[in-house]
């Protein structure tokens, strides 16, 4: 096998996106000025295999990359209800909201994370409405609920 296809099957098998894996752009499209939408496939904070999260995430990349949002970073959210594979989707356009509101619905999400102007909010998809307000975000390896890169950065809300 070459080399690509064995980059490309790890890639598929991760759900990892390129721009995941470097730190510059992770850096640059968590600038404050840029706005980014945090989406997960996992249905509300009920338990579910791994299989059948990895199974939902597939699909949620898939659709994501089908509206031509992006770029889209892949990363594994951490919270009280424990891990799940999620997107941030950099630089989305308020042309793009309504469609990423809608696609967060689709897949049962209760909350989609919206940060514009470096101030994140968790926002309710159906009605757009913001459920709670972060004063801001950074960095933290040691966070505990948090979003992390495929680079090990742990991105927090604070």
């Amino acid at each position: 096998m070459n080399p690509m296809d064995v980059a490309w099957a790890i890639l598929k098998d991760k759900q990892a996106t390129l721009p995941s894996f470097d730190r510059e752009q992770v850096d640059e499209m968590l600038n404050p000025k840029r706005r980014k939408v945090v989406i997960g496939a996992k249905p509300g904070a009920d338990a579910m295999p791994r299989e059948e999260m990895d199974r939902l995430s597939d699909e949620l990349l898939q659709e994501l990359a089908d509206m031509g949002v992006g770029p889209i970073y892949s990363t594994e959210g951490s919270s009280e209800w424990g891990s799940e594979p999620s997107f941030v989707v950099g630089d989305v356009g308020e042309d793009k909201m309504e469609a990423l509101r809608e696609l967060a619905g689709r897949f049962g999400q209760e909350a989609i994370v919206v940060d514009e102007d470096g101030s994140p909010r968790f926002e309710n998809p159906e009605t757009g409405e913001t459920m709670m307000e972060f004063g801001g975000s950074r960095f933290n390896p040691e966070a505990p609920y948090h979003t992390r890169f495929q680079t090990g950065q742990k991105w927090e809300f604070t």
